[in-house]
């Protein structure tokens, strides 16, 4: 499950108003694995170790709206793959909103996905040991409340929807967090 990769990435970003940015972003990069590439019929080609290319495309805005601070994106990924079973196609939109209530903080964060695998059949292993690199729907929310000039006290509810290591299994799982922060 090692592997090396790089990417390159170009961002526009644009002020259209005092309160509101516009950015579109692309960015291809290729992952080379330190495994065999798997094939549908391996005593027809000789083995190469596996190489991933992704082709990703976003567009977003930060914006003030009747107060509530909102970062969203609309995001296009598309990861091809020369072993059988790890060629996919995800679109996903993230949302990030914040607003102050009196003395307490509000503040969400969606990220909703539809990922597809293009290829008919998929690995019966597990092809991403990685957690931190899972794709995932989730809603957070989250409300904090100074309780003195370092201290924070948090409130946080999260359900998650992740993918787990096998392709296109999902799990479900609910947190709840209740805490106090002390900045130094």
């Amino acid at each position: 499950y090692d592997f090396a990769g790089s990417s390159f990435f170009f961002r526009y970003t644009r002020r259209f108003s005092p309160g509101m940015t516009l950015f579109c972003r692309y960015r291809y990069g290729s992952y080379h694995y330190n495994r065999m590439a798997n094939t549908l019929y391996p005593e027809m080609t000789d083995s190469l170790p596996q190489k991933d290319t992704i082709r990703h495309l976003a567009a977003g805005a930060d914006f003030i709206w009747m107060g509530i601070l909102v970062n969203g994106s609309v995001n296009f990924e598309f990861n091809r793959s020369n072993s059988y079973g790890f060629e996919f196609r995800r679109h996903y939109v993230n949302l990030i909103c914040a607003r102050t209530f009196r003395s307490f903080l509000v503040r969400g964060y969606v990220m909703w996905q539809n990922k597809k695998y293009l290829d008919e059949f998929l690995p019966t292993w597990p092809i991403e040991l990685d957690s931190e690199r899972e794709h995932s729907n989730f809603i957070v929310v989250d409300i904090s409340r100074d309780v003195a000039p370092s201290v924070t006290a948090l409130f946080r509810f999260a359900r998650y929807k992740n993918e787990s290591p096998w392709p296109s299994l999902y799990y479900k799982k609910n947190l709840i967090n209740i805490g106090v922060e002390f900045r130094l």
